[in-house]
């Protein structure tokens, strides 16, 4: 009887070995796994980078498109992400100046974010060194799409140790192990992935925006998932012979948002400005309606198709510093009729008006006032003319000891 009674808590004690064993190893092996985890973000996270994405905090001219305008742009854009036709992967919007590619390209990104398709997204900006270097574009792209998926983090990252330097590599590597090799080995099917170049023809120097888009082209047959690629930019003559080369030519759909009908542009802008003008209005305690509909049209033909007029206006009429949107729309209004303009650098001269008006209203006042303001323009604006690499604004007021949003 006393050795069955032996055996059985010699028995038992060794079940709660073995359970206590096992619970060691699940925790052993939880431990590996979570170092693992840790190992692969820490490649990751030291890959040379740019805060380039649609909604990165120091984009602070970022917006997107205000509700109801850019309609059929936004739908062909849609229908062409949606579209299980891979014969044109690439989508090149091109326009002018101030014609609102950028405020496209902010849209699409936030719309594509939230329906979990946008793997990456680089806004160029001449203004921040890290913003227009051609080398940190497919690196940044692929932080990004690590950050999009978790197996495709696991296989960047599995690149990354074989390749360690990889993110300072040539960009023909760069693009092969962090991007391409990678969403070959993840293979997710008919999974649309969405990557924006947004202010394409800011990227530095030239010829690296030339061979970023010759890259995507040659690779892409190699990528086994719906990959689309939204290219926004100027319509610069290297751009231009670049989407001109045999193995972009017949790959790439394009929009060319200054030749859309000048009457959709303008209805577009005058929704825009009749919403922001009440809410002006509104914020001032104005007697409605304001401001008329003769003053409306008149900022809608100043503005032609620039959506760049429009957007000064409204923050030129209601500053809140001023309160006086009724004298700020006549200062703006004040000035010739508008002209019939031609599809030529001169439709910017209404916009070199537009800011020439702003700066003079900035020296109203009293003399001291006039002293203060212009010895500020100087001192900002020749900051940024000697400057060798241009600052953003925080920056900029760090160098010249300026209050925060003084800039």
């Amino acid at each position: 009887m006393a050795i069955t009674e032996m055996h059985q808590t010699i028995s038992t004690g060794l079940d709660k070995i073995d359970e206590r064993l096992g619970r060691i190893d699940s925790a052993f092996v939880a431990g590996q796994v979570e170092l693992g985890t840790y190992a692969q973000s820490q490649l990751i996270k030291n890959l040379p980078r740019a805060h380039a994405r649609h909604d990165s905090a120091v984009r602070n001219e970022s917006s997107s498109c205000f509700g109801g305008t850019r309609r059929s742009t936004l739908k062909e854009i849609a229908d062409w992400v949606e579209s299980g036709d891979r014969t044109k992967p690439i989508y090149w919007l091109r326009g002018a100046a101030g014609v609102g590619k950028s405020t496209i390209a902010q849209t699409v990104g936030e719309r594509q974010d939230a329906k979990g398709r946008l793997g990456a997204s680089f806004f160029f900006s001449r203004d921040e060194a890290n913003r227009r270097n051609a080398l940190l574009v497919f690196p940044t792209i692929a932080f990004q799409l690590a950050n999009f998926d978790p197996q495709l983090k696991r296989l960047i990252a599995d690149s990354l140790e074989r390749h360690p330097d990889v993110g300072f590599a040539t960009m023909r590597q760069q693009v092969d192990k962090l991007i391409v090799e990678p969403l070959v080995g993840w293979g997710s099917g008919n999974r649309i992935v969405v990557i924006i170049l947004d202010a394409f023809d800011e990227c530095d120097p030239e010829t690296g925006a030339k061979e970023i888009l010759t890259l995507w082209a040659a690779q892409i047959p190699r990528i086994p998932v719906n990959l689309k690629i939204l290219v926004t930019s100027r319509p610069e003559l290297h751009i231009r012979n670049t989407f001109q080369l045999p193995v972009l030519r017949q790959i790439f759909q394009q929009c060319i948002l200054h030749d859309i009908e000048d009457s959709i542009v303008e209805a577009d802008i005058e929704l825009y400005l009749r919403h922001h003008l009440n809410e002006i209005a509104a914020s001032c305690e104005l007697e409605i309606p304001w401001p008329t509909d003769r003053e409306v049209r008149m900022l809608v033909q100043n503005s032609g198709t620039l959506f760049i007029f429009a957007a000064t206006a409204v923050k030129f009429a209601g500053d809140p510093k001023v309160c006086d949107p009724q004298g700020r729309l006549d200062l703006l209004l004040d000035q010739q009729p508008p002209r019939e303009r031609s599809r030529s650098r001169s439709r910017y001269k209404d916009v070199d008006q537009l800011y020439l008006q702003i700066l003079n209203r900035s020296l109203l006042g009293d003399e001291n006032d006039r002293e203060d303001a212009a010895s500020h323009f100087r001192k900002v604006v020749g900051a940024i003319v000697i400057l060798f690499d241009p600052l953003p604004s925080s920056p900029l007021e760090v160098l010249l000891r300026l209050p925060p949003g003084r800039p």
